[in-house]
């Protein structure tokens, strides 16, 4: 028996403390904010209204001339304009950053230029040497020409020469 009074005991104690857990409350969650009025307009990350937004903003305007190419001087001088008027501005290291690729930019095309006109002056020196290849090319055929009738004229010559050889040699047998 006392081995059934410790299972009834036990038995008590896990329902005792179901029944208490069952009971037991949550924290009531807070209610959701309400929504703000659907007419009030509601600032953007990129609020256009202080001057150094202005001036940061006229600047990509220059930029992104639509039908036109970019105006990158006008560009540089507005974000110049922004980092010197306005050193503590939120777009001051975007403004930096843009004035970094500006500057790199128009780097690349006077060196683009640069490469443009070196490639010419090489085309046309390039050309040069090919009429001065064509001129050499055809004065050497000429000479070539030139050495190899004159070489047939001395061999001609001097087959010439042996037979009058032949002629004097046979002249003085019969003369003796």
């Amino acid at each position: 028996m006392p081995d059934i009074t410790r299972q009834i005991l036990r038995l008590t104690a896990a329902l005792l403390l179901a029944l208490l857990c069952a009971c037991a409350q949550t924290v009531p969650r807070p209610a959701p904010p309400l929504p703000s009025d659907p007419h009030v307009l509601q600032e953007g990350l990129f609020n256009f209204s202080s001057e150094d937004t202005d001036c940061f903003a006229r600047g990509l305007d220059f930029l992104e001339n639509e039908g036109a190419a970019p105006e990158g001087g006008k560009a540089r001088e507005a974000f110049a304009e922004l980092l010197a008027k306005y050193p503590r501005s939120k777009w001051q290291k975007a403004a930096a950053a843009l004035i970094r690729l500006l500057d790199e930019r128009a780097r690349l095309r006077e060196g683009r230029a640069q490469d443009g006109q070196a490639l010419e002056k090489a085309r046309g020196e390039t050309e040069q040497l090919r009429k001065e290849l064509r001129a050499l090319n055809d004065r050497l055929q000429t000479e070539t020409s030139r050495l190899a009738q004159e070489n047939e004229q001395l061999k001609k010559d001097l087959q010439l020469l042996k037979e009058l050889e032949l002629q004097l040699d046979k002249r003085d047998r019969n003369l003796r």
